[in-house]
């Protein structure tokens, strides 16, 4: 499999090093690494895993650790590698819920980046599956999914990814799962409840991204995706084609990023609330930023700008409420479109003005990342004073919320706090002591 990705022992070291990093660990692998292991060697802990992705990147297509036949038989408990996009969508969700409830470790790929398009191509081509109708599951039904998740939403934006997480999952894989499986008086009724499930499965793939699994995170986007085609093969599908996007470009990762907000935006063009059309014009925007596109980019923030002017938020399809009131989360993805394209005065104005759009309450966790955006902005612009202001700001929000994001928000606040420090800026040093307190108080 190496000679077919045509590689040198070398290259395949660094990109197995690249993917371990990708995934909060450092390595030492090098040639010889690669020929001990091609001669039998067996690597140990989730090397494995590195490397199955790293050949799955050089072939363009997904290589799995059985594929290179080092699947685990016996020992640790080996990280969980399942087939992507598989037919059997219940079993896989109960499957995946299964692995993340037991801890077991998971990687992002960017190899299911482009197999998300395919997928979704594939479907149009032979259509939504046929079930046998007739059964129990309803309306009713539906809107107990869709409350039930409500609420888990609520927890998650006032508390954190970390906050509920194993139950949000178990209802998944349970009486989720049971629902999809089940039979329905009608096809309308089938399609509703599809759709609420995958709302259930990007929930789950959001926790995972805001606590920083974010292997476990793509592969509950990818169910959200197969339950939203079974629902709404366009508008729904191309949505969560949008989330998956902004995971990529949360990670630095922006390879294809662009085409995947692209093809995203091209499905619901002109179909669906222009409010809700906003939200995937800015993910383009941020998406041609993050890739150098600085004419596309502009162009692509103007149109949100007008779409979102000539939308109803009444009339957006439901899943597209989930992120909060529109403006606010245009704003937000605004402020990093700039970020990207070096601007950081309009940056900093449209953070804070995502900050203002949200209930500091409800929002908790996004009110204090875009505070703590809006502080850096002000920081690389070398206004010390009004960086640490907001800064404060930022962290009266920030008790008892469990997330990854904020963890990282507070270190890298740090970072430009121990430089304030040595200047003797006001502030500087009270805000790095409260910065200790919370990274240590929450783990």
């Amino acid at each position: 499999m190496v000679r077919a990705a045509g590689c040198s022992y070398e290259s395949l070291a660094r990109l197995v090093i690249t993917v371990a990093a990708e995934n909060g660990e450092q390595v030492l692998t090098n040639r010889s690494s690669i020929a001990h292991w091609i001669g039998g060697t067996v690597p140990s802990g989730r090397m494995p895993a590195y490397l199955a992705e790293a050949l799955s990147r050089r072939l363009r297509r997904q290589v799995t650790v059985a594929d290179i036949g080092l699947a685990a038989e016996d020992g640790p408990v080996a990280p969980f590698d399942p087939e992507p996009f598989d037919p059997d969508l219940v079993g896989s969700i109960i499957d995946l819920g299964k692995a993340d409830l037991e801890r077991r470790d998971m990687l992002f790929s960017i190899a299911l980046l482009p197999l998300s398009v395919t997928y979704l191509v594939e479907a149009a081509e032979r259509g939504t599956r046929f079930r046998q109708y007739g059964g129990t599951i309803g309306p009713a039904e539906v809107d107990a999914v869709r409350a039930v998740t409500a609420a888990f939403n609520q927890v998650d934006e006032t508390l954190g990814g970390g906050h509920g997480r194993a139950a949000v999952v178990q209802y998944l894989i349970t009486d989720v799962a049971a629902y999809c499986a089940g039979r329905f008086q009608r096809e309308p009724d089938r399609r509703a409840m599809f759709g609420a499930a995958s709302e259930v499965a990007y929930l789950v793939g959001w926790k995972c991204h805001d606590m920083g699994a974010e292997g476990y995170a793509q592969q509950y986007y990818t169910r959200s995706l197969q339950l939203a085609t079974e629902s709404d093969p366009r508008a729904h599908a191309a949505w969560v084609l949008r989330i998956m996007a902004h995971q990529a470009l949360d990670l630095g990762r922006t390879q294809r990023c662009a085409d995947l907000a692209s093809r995203a935006w091209d499905m619901v063009h002109g179909r669906i609330d222009p409010a809700a059309e906003a939200l995937f014009a800015i993910t383009a925007a941020r998406a041609n930023a993050a890739h150098h596109d600085d004419r596309a980019a502009v162009q692509a923030l103007h149109c949100a700008e007008d779409l979102l002017g000539n939308g109803d938020e009444e009339q957006m399809p439901h899943w597209a409420t989930v992120t909060g009131p529109p403006a606010a989360t245009v704003a937000s993805h605004t402020a990093k479109t700039f970020t990207a394209l070096g601007d950081h005065r309009r940056a900093e104005t449209y953070y804070l003005t995502a900050a203002a759009g949200r209930d500091p309450q409800r929002y908790r966790r996004i009110y204090a990342l875009n505070l703590s955006q809006a502080a850096e902005a002000r920081a690389a612009q070398g206004n010390a004073e009004q960086a640490c202001a907001t800064w404060a700001t930022a962290v009266n929000s920030m008790p008892r919320v469990t997330s990854n994001r904020h963890r990282r928000a507070l270190i890298t606040m740090r970072a430009q706090l121990r430089v304030y420090r040595r200047r003797g800026v006001t502030g500087a040093a009270e805000l790095d002591r409260r910065a200790v307190d919370l990274l240590t108080t929450t783990g």
